[in-house]
């Protein structure tokens, strides 16, 4: 779906891309603090004169994901959670010259990193004796504070840096709504952006297993992720319903507002989506 609305704008992608692919390397030369995880082609189309009000919308809500995204790996590197970004908190700190406020973060941000061995280990090799003692100190103090917690058996040994299918396994939510933002699962299944949350709720409680979750737990997730939607009470994908065959795969239909059916597919027990149809939205 998110192609059908980029498929007016190709002659300029190519421009958008380009432009992207240089911000993003020169955030990356002059180490920006917030430069995101891959490069922002979205900016681009919503500076563009010639993109549609509409259009605007659908990219403004695709372009959160990335900030999302950026939000998933520090939790899984432990310097935030859904509620805080600490490394965020200290620049914004640094910023405005909150000098307390930085000191506070950025410990936080030491303690999350200081337990991986990964991080150890780049220390080590730039053998620089300050940052060293200062590292020994924060190790003790970090495993102090686990063996304290009831965690000092799990802690022994700094570990190991988490894979994403680790760190997916335990934050199945999240995870769904960030990978799926954009583009659910494959052969054009509406990204998650475009339903309503009440329709997403259904299918997820189903593809992740959870009989609890509920749209205001799955609204406020999002809501802390910084994802956008795509329309109030517009949306694409305002309900769903869900046959199971028998066999573990099931087949989802979406329907807009009107009754009328706007895609179905295929969900696998691997956890795959894929879609039969799809119908034009333009």
């Amino acid at each position: 779906m998110i192609g059908q609305f980029l498929q007016p704008y190709q002659e300029v992608l190519g421009a958008a891309d380009k432009w992207a692919e240089q911000n993003a390397q020169y955030a990356e030369k002059h180490k920006d603090p917030n430069r995101l995880p891959s490069p922002d082609p979205w900016q681009f189309l919503l500076d563009a004169p010639v993109v549609s009000a509409k259009s605007k919308e659908v990219f403004r809500a695709a372009q959160s994901q990335l900030g999302a995204l950026c939000q998933l790996i520090h939790i899984a590197q432990g310097i935030a959670t859904l509620n805080i970004d600490w490394y965020q908190e200290s620049i914004n700190a640094r910023v405005k010259g909150d000098e307390s406020r930085y000191c506070h973060a950025i410990s936080k941000v030491a303690n999350g990193h200081v337990i991986h061995a990964r991080v150890q280990e780049h220390l080590r090799k730039q053998n620089n004796p300050e940052s060293l003692k200062q590292m020994e100190h924060l190790w003790k103090k970090r495993r102090a504070q686990l063996v304290h917690r009831g965690y000092g058996k799990q802690i022994n040994q700094p570990i190991p840096w988490p894979s994403w299918k680790q760190f997916r396994n335990h934050n199945g939510l999240p995870v769904v709504l960030v990978e799926w933002w954009v583009r659910c699962g494959a052969d054009g299944v509406p990204g998650l952006m475009f339903w309503r949350n009440e329709a997403l709720t259904k299918f997820l409680k189903l593809h992740l297993d959870q009989s609890n979750l509920n749209p205001p737990a799955i609204k406020k997730v999002r809501q802390q992720l910084g994802l956008l939607s795509v329309g109030d009470k517009k949306h694409f994908v305002w309900d769903v319903s869900i046959k199971n065959d028998g066999k573990g795969t099931r087949e989802i239909k979406g329907c807009g507002r009107n009754g009328e059916q706007c895609f179905s597919g295929l969900v696998y027990p691997q956890k795959q989506v894929s879609s039969a149809v799809l119908l034009s939205v333009r």
